[in-house]
């Protein structure tokens, strides 16, 4: 059984049967690629949940984080940064508005005359960044980041405990 790899009308990865899986092979291991039984579960849940297929994948166990990071780079020709050893200066880390930070889970990382360097997880919400470029009045060029290591270092950098990264997302009409 292959699949096919498609960006659905919110321009989130999806899979659906397909003869050719090349294009979603990036974002499978050769074991499940292989195993159709996990590639249906997966599949089954995303459809269930809503979630993304590369999310419900890891959660599932069938590939690694680090996996699909690399795929999505790879995918998009972003290059992927390790925020858990870079040092941001703080006038760059005030270019973003905290609520902005946690609302798009994004990272200023690097300024560069009138571009804005951006770590993300999750490159596929494309229109939140064109709010970026509303508010800052700089190009903005992404970068890609572990999830875990991203929300990691919005802690650490905008002092904010785990919990209240939700309640300020959750509150992202004020914006």
């Amino acid at each position: 059984m292959d699949y096919r790899f498609y960006y659905n009308e919110r321009q989130l990865p999806c899979a659906a049967l397909s003869m050719d899986h090349e294009a979603f092979g990036l974002w499978l291991t050769d074991d499940l690629s292989d195993n159709s039984e996990q590639l249906d579960e997966a599949i089954e849940t995303q459809a269930r949940t809503g979630e993304r297929l590369d999310r419900v994948l890891v959660r599932l166990g069938y590939v690694r984080s680090h996996e699909v990071l690399s795929a999505i780079g790879q995918q998009f020709a972003m290059p992927i940064v390790d925020l858990s050893t870079r040092e941001v200066p703080r006038e760059v880390l005030e270019l973003l508005p905290p609520r902005l930070v946690f609302k798009q889970q994004c990272v200023p990382i690097e300024r560069s005359g009138d571009t804005l360097r951006v770590a993300t997880c999750d490159p596929f919400e494309l229109t939140a960044f064109d709010e970026l470029r509303l508010i800052t009045d700089m190009d903005i060029e992404l970068v890609l980041a572990d999830e875990t290591d991203l929300r990691k270092f919005i802690r650490s950098h905008y002092g904010v405990a785990g919990d209240t990264l939700e309640a300020l997302a959750a509150g992202q009409d004020d914006l």
